[in-house]
């Protein structure tokens, strides 16, 4: 069977659709960038595991078997929209659902995602966070799960741009007051470029209060706060206008 057919076939079971069409409202910074869909990289796995297994030696009634292994494990997966974890112990999570309470194991194959579908990792979700999961259960009782893919929800991160006034500044963080999202907290770090409105270099103590800048990092809408800054570019620091050479 192609991979193209058996990726439709999926498709249409609505495995990966049904719970990836969830009605989530877009929140935007005032610009920000696109972030890939998850299906890429999930269908990636898929492909690997299938094409693994068709460059596999092994006779060919047990290929075929591998093969329908691989497939079945996706149309037996079960999904949880909005588990929400109770506990982290290494790779494995315990989460709640329906009243009911399961056991999520990750491994190197899973993949992650935040609430805007950037990429993500197991370290960064927190107990009490909110999760979607893909998987197949792995024990007859049906409470533990080797998860294929999970998102969390509760992860509001997505690179943006920020316009806005500087409020208050500290060592190594300032307040911008934007137009559109209120207070936002900017935490820079040492790899953070600051530049003049040209685009010529500065440094952070030259950023004033009440100057205009524009501010490009990972933000989180939740805390309210971008981090992993990488620019600040202040319109507030005058130009210098070159002296003009005498007459001769």
């Amino acid at each position: 069977m192609k991979i193209l057919t058996i990726k439709k076939t999926l498709i249409s079971s609505g495995l990966v659709a049904s719970m990836l069409a969830s009605s989530i409202s877009p929140v935007f910074a005032q610009t920000t960038s696109q972030t890939q869909n998850p299906v890429e990289g999930f269908w990636k796995s898929l492909h690997k595991d299938v094409k693994d297994v068709k460059n596999d030696t092994t006779p060919g009634p047990e290929k075929r078997q591998d093969k329908k292994g691989v497939i079945q494990d996706l149309k037996d997966a079960t999904k949880m929209k909005g588990a929400v974890v109770t506990a982290i112990n290494g790779s494995t999570l315990t989460v709640s659902f329906n009243g009911k309470t399961y056991t999520v194991n990750t491994d190197r194959g899973t993949i992650f995602r935040k609430h805007f579908f950037g990429k993500s990792s197991l370290s960064e979700i927190s107990v009490n966070d909110k999760i979607d999961v893909l998987g197949k259960f792995t024990d007859n009782a049906k409470t533990t799960i080797q998860a294929r893919f999970i998102r969390d929800a509760s992860i509001m991160k997505r690179h943006g741009i920020f316009f806005g006034t500087v409020t208050s500044k500290g060592s190594t963080s300032f307040v911008l007051q934007t137009k559109n999202r209120g207070s936002q907290t900017i935490t820079i770090s040492g790899t953070t470029k600051f530049t003049d409105q040209k685009g010529d270099s500065i440094s952070y103590s030259q950023l004033n209060l009440n100057d205009k800048v524009r501010v490009e990092g990972v933000w989180d809408s939740v805390s309210k706060q971008l981090t992993e800054v990488d620019r600040v570019r202040d319109f507030s620091i005058p130009t210098t206008t070159p002296t003009p050479s005498p007459a001769h």
